[in-house]
């Protein structure tokens, strides 16, 4: 085969992705026309070819309207497309067949060899993969350039149609899986709005409508029979429901068997079909196995295409199966809904009834609950409740719901009857007489009795439920059933009986823990009232804390000795309370660090006279214990703080240590006044004998004098020590406590106008008179006086006052003067003994009168400041105590019962 060619014609063409020749000037054509009339005639052979290409409707007949056009203009004989798709070549021949024989078979006799041929390929992306091959008559002018450019215009159209083509394809499948999203989405929206008949009719419907067949089935599977049954249909008979068939039986019952879809087209060569007769009338039929999601079998859905529909393909078998597992899972879905709802109306009436069982607390009221409720919520027509007796071994009807009062005299014995057989089970038993059982069980005992206890109730069923405890044990039975109705006990019957009695047994626990519980309550609040009373009685503080180091616990003594206000130990932490004693910075951290020891630890700390002193009150010492909590796990659970303020007994144990050094002073004070006067008097009575002697002679007396005053002192001294130490008892007589200062005073005048001292007088009225020793009181005032005007040597005021304290019955006598003030530091030693700041005292004089109040029953105090002066206070009680004239007798010191050694310091 030759391709001719046309040198002297070349055409420009730049459109619509043709194959064409390059844009290069055209030469002149060696033809008798001029150029100019050639290209217009070449112009307007491809306007004709392009409208002859793009005008038809179908490529078909584009093609045929191209040869046309190409004969005229190319002197074209015939032409051939040839499209490859896949492995088969479709061929499309237009023309004269002797000119197509040049195609078909060149080398045939007869077939004339001076055509042309030209074969050009589909160059076109979208278009399908071919060619087309032109046969002209031999000697046409410019054919291969239109040919070329005819091609480019043919391989565009059929590009064209295929994306047409495709876009049509694409828009049916989207319209398909339109159409199955919406049945899919109506099916899935119908589960919680119909009933599950509804819901596989609608499933055939739409199944029918989706695949556009005339006839559809949809078969359950029975769980229990394995039977598969029509259980919705479209375009079949009525009776179709009726229908049922085992597995492997039938073409339904194989497709169960396997579990594969099956595509029944004409006379499929399916094994699954050998000895089934297929209906002449069916087209084609597609059966499809219906999965729950984990893989249990459902049923079938199956749909056929009466003739003369067109047969079913492979697609539709794969959309039709995507289907079925969409209709199974809706299945699947209706079923878990179903399901659902029912325990949620189960759970709404169990929720009712717990209620009420709840609130009740009484054995009595629960049982009529439990059986009023039995009937009117479960729905039960009849029930009776039988309570075990422990003391008669007998399971005794209670309570009970639509029976005959008879039921009450009929207790049962444990493990008799049929209530021993449900016992004994432990769980919820349904009887039917009416259900067939095999020959050998009708003649067991416990079937029997069954039996027996079903024909003593009137009926042919019922229900019975043990009544159980947390702890397993069975506290009696529940037997309920409906007599008078068709239809017999339902399944949902039996689990809201099941779970209404199951709480009904916690109801029936929680009355018996109840009434231990209040029981118990009761002891624990009397316990703790006693423990609360124990602790609010205790002298000592006690303050507790939890493991956080919050109080919990303390009593009434801890606010008072630590001076707080009522409710300041409450809802706060020890460590703020410690924090708001307003101690030193030292005395608070040695405090925290005891209470964390004792807490990490668990090491018990004694802290005996532990001294404090707070920044804006006086000091005070604690006698504190501290110990760790613990709780029944023996883990630590904070502190306990046993506190006692002991500020007064250290204080009384000063004042004992004082008093019995001053008593060993005292005594040892009378044996040496004792040993020292006896000396005195010889001394004294030798000196005066030198005296007269010297005298006589006329010569000076000075040294003997000196001697004579200086045993008087010491026997001035000698007799206040003995009026220190020896036991002075007391005459107590009505005083008046004016006229005693008045003649106190009046006795020391000349003293005091010799020291330039001015009294001055502040008496109260009416002062109450007084019990106390005249001569012993006078002493006081004396020493008192004379102290105050000893204190000023320029002179000065003393001022003299009185007052009565009644809420004490003591009377108050104060000596203030301006004189020059005592240190802080000596106010503690000035009552000691011998302790004066006097160049000749002899430091007894205030001890003395310490003693004498003392003695009294009162006591003395004193306020100095240096440069201002001194005030001292009497308090001395209307009437003394009726002992402290006997206790003044007692004298036994300390110091004589002590082995002989140094004597006491001061």
């Amino acid at each position: 085969m030759t391709q001719a060619s046309h040198p002297n014609l070349q055409i420009a063409l730049a459109a619509n992705g043709a194959a064409s020749a390059s844009a290069a000037p055209a030469p002149a054509l060696d033809a008798p026309v001029s150029a100019p009339h050639a290209a217009r005639d070449a112009y307007h052979a491809l306007r004709e070819i392009v409208q002859a290409v793009s005008r038809p409707r179908t490529s078909g007949e584009a093609l045929q309207s191209l040869y046309e056009a190409l004969r005229e203009h190319c002197q074209t004989r015939a032409m051939a497309l040839e499209i490859v798709s896949g492995s088969v070549t479709r061929f499309q021949p237009y023309g004269e067949p002797s000119a197509l024989a040049a195609i078909l078979n060149l080398s045939a006799p007869g077939v004339r060899n001076d055509f042309e041929v030209y074969i050009f390929p589909l160059g076109d992306e979208i278009a399908p993969p071919g060619q087309i091959t032109y046969v002209l008559e031999g000697g046409a002018e410019g054919a291969r350039e239109l040919l070329e450019a005819a091609t480019g215009q043919i391989a565009m159209r059929l590009g064209k149609d295929t994306l047409m083509k495709r876009a049509e394809d694409a828009e049916e499948k989207a319209r398909q899986r339109i159409s199955e999203v919406a049945t899919i989405y109506e099916i899935g929206q119908a589960i919680d709005q119909i009933e599950l008949s509804r819901l596989l009719q609608l499933i055939t419907d739409r199944a029918a409508l989706l695949m556009d067949a005339q006839a559809c089935s949809l078969m359950l599977l029975h769980p229990e029979t394995k039977m598969l049954r029509v259980a919705a249909s479209h375009g079949l008979p009525d009776d179709a429901s009726a229908q049922e068939m085992r597995i492997g039986e039938g073409i339904a019952g194989r497709v169960a068997q396997t579990e594969q879809p099956m595509l029944i087209v004409g006379d499929a060569a399916d094994p699954r079909l050998d000895g089934v007769t297929l209906r002449p009338d069916i087209s084609s039929s597609m059966l499809v196995p219906m999965k729950s999601a984990d893989g249990q079998a459902l049923g079938i859905l199956s749909i056929r295409r009466r003739r003369p529909a067109q047969a079913f393909t492979d697609d539709d078998l794969k959309l039709f199966s995507v289907f079925a597992t969409q209709a199974a899972l809706a299945v699947t879905n209706k079923h878990l809904y179903d399901d659902l709802r029912q325990r949620a109306n189960e759970l709404l009436k169990i929720s009712s009834l717990s209620h009420a069982l709840i609130s009740t607390l009484e054995l009595d009221d629960l049982l009529k609950y439990v059986a009023t409720d039995i009937c009117n919520v479960v729905g039960f027509e009849r029930c009776c409740l039988y309570v075990r007796d422990s003391q008669r071994a007998a399971y005794v009807p209670r309570e009970w719901r639509g029976y005959s009062d008879a039921i009450g005299r009929n207790p049962v014995r444990d493990g008799e009857g049929a209530i021993g057989v449900v016992v004994r089970n432990r769980g919820l038993m349904t009887f039917d007489a009416r259900e067939p059982v095999a020959p050998d069980q009708e003649r067991e005992r416990w079937y029997l009795q069954l039996k027996g206890f079903a024909r003593s109730l009137g009926t042919d069923t019922f229900v019975a439920v043990p009544i159980m405890t947390r702890q397993n044990r069975c506290i009696g039975v529940v037997v309920a059933d409906n007599k008078g109705r068709r239809e017999g006990i339902s399944k949902e019957q039996n689990s809201l009986l099941s779970a209404f009695v199951n709480q009904a047994g916690i109801a029936f626990d929680n009355a018996r823990l109840y009434e231990k519980m209040s029981e118990n309550l009761q002891k624990i609040n009397g316990l703790n009232d006693y423990l609360d009373n124990v602790l609010q009685s205790i002298a000592a503080g006690i303050v507790s804390t939890d493991a956080r180091g919050q109080i919990a616990r303390h009593n009434r003594a801890a606010e008072e000795t630590l001076d707080l206000p009522a409710g300041a130990l409450e809802n706060v932490s020890l460590r703020d309370v410690v924090a708001g004693l307003n101690l030193p910075e030292a005395e608070r951290a040695y405090l925290l660090d005891m209470i964390r020891r004792v807490q990490e630890t668990g090491e018990r700390v004694h802290l005996p006279k532990l001294a404090l002193h707070p920044n804006d009150r006086e000091p005070m010492t604690l006698n504190l214990m501290l110990s760790r909590l613990e709780d029944h796990n023996r883990e630590r659970d904070g502190v306990v703080l046993a506190f006692e303020d002991i500020t007064q007994e250290v204080r009384l144990e000063a004042e004992v240590e004082k008093m019995r050094r001053l008593a060993d002073i005292g005594q040892l004070a009378a044996k040496m006044a004792h040993e020292v006067r006896n000396a005195l008097s010889p001394i004294k009575g030798a000196a005066q004998i030198i005296r007269a002697d010297v005298g006589a002679q006329g010569g000076s007396t000075e040294w003997p004098d000196i001697i004579i005053a200086e045993v008087d002192g010491l026997s001035h001294l000698t007799s206040e020590m003995l009026d220190f130490a020896r036991p002075t008892p007391i005459d107590p007589r009505p005083l008046d406590i004016e006229a005693f200062l008045t003649s106190a005073l009046q006795s020391l005048s000349s003293y005091l106008v010799e020291q330039q001292i001015r009294v001055r007088w502040n008496l109260a009225p009416d002062m109450p008179e007084a019990q106390a020793d005249p001569i012993q009181l006078k002493q006081v005032v004396r020493n008192l006086v004379m102290n105050a005007a000893q204190a000023m040597p320029e002179g000065g005021d003393l001022l003299i006052s009185t007052d009565y304290r009644p809420q004490t019955r003591q009377i108050a006598m104060r000596f203030r003067d301006n004189g020059v003030g005592i240190p802080r530091e000596e106010l503690e030693r000035i009552f000691r003994p011998f302790v004066t700041t006097k160049t000749k005292g002899t430091g007894l004089g205030l001890p003395i009168v310490q003693k004498i109040l003392t003695n009294h029953g009162g006591r003395v105090e004193v306020e100095s400041e240096i440069g201002t002066g001194t005030c001292f206070s009497i308090l001395l009680p209307l009437n003394p105590p009726p002992d402290l004239p006997e206790a003044a007798m007692v004298a036994t010191p300390l110091i004589s019962a002590r082995a002989a050694g140094s004597y006491p310091d001061n």
